[in-house]
């Protein structure tokens, strides 16, 4: 009798999930919206047992969802917003990091607010930030471009040879950007990679 009475147990714990997962995951939202937050307590249910009702007129905002759990009825309190790209760290970020190409990752997810146009290679981050979370504008500080007229260092690749000397940027670009400059010892212009901030990797 104690050996089912576990199995029960680890049953219906396995098919258990967090509401306020449930309720975003069974909300019937347009393509262009999304579940930002659900203002429920943590509390693991059973999908099973959990009827959302869809709302008559689903808009970005906040919006109040008839969730019946267990066969008791509750109004829930949904953030909805809209769909948009966003920067996603894909592991942790601790503070004072400079964010790398790697360090993030781009995901559809329902955002609160305007959409923001953040660059975030080269940019430091300003606070510790968990794997998963969206990286927004306010999390880092963003260095301003290098300016037209600075003198780099140079690396031309070709034919697996690799020339160097110095170069003037005819452009001003952030790091990681493509940037044009003029070699100074034949004045020629090329375009290449500003990989750090007196670097630019020429190759074909």
């Amino acid at each position: 009798m104690k050996a089912l009475l576990v199995l029960a147990l680890l049953a219906s714990t396995a098919s258990a999930d967090a509401l306020p997962d449930v309720i975003a995951h069974k909300l019937a939202l347009p393509a262009d919206l999304g579940v930002v937050r659900v203002y429920a307590p943590a509390d693991d249910v059973s999908p099973a047992k959990v009827i959302v009702e869809p709302l008559r007129d689903p808009r970005a905002g906040r919006s109040s969802v008839r969730v019946t759990v267990n066969n008791k009825a509750q109004w829930v309190q949904v953030s909805i917003g809209m769909m948009a790209d966003v920067h996603v760290a894909t592991h942790a970020l601790t503070s004072g990091q400079t964010l790398q190409a790697d360090d993030f990752t781009v995901e559809r997810r329902a955002i609160d607010g305007a959409a923001q146009d953040v660059r975030l290679a080269g940019a430091t981050v300003k606070h510790d930030i968990a794997a998963g979370d969206a990286i927004t504008a306010k999390d880092v500080v963003v260095e301003a471009p290098v300016a037209r007229g600075t003198h780099v260092n140079i690396a031309i690749h070709k034919s697996g040879l690799t020339i160097r000397g110095t170069a003037v940027l005819e452009t001003a670009a952030h790091v990681g950007e493509a940037a044009t400059a003029r070699v100074s010892s034949t004045h020629t212009l090329v375009h290449g990679t500003l990989v750090a901030a007196d670097q630019l990797e020429v190759t074909p």
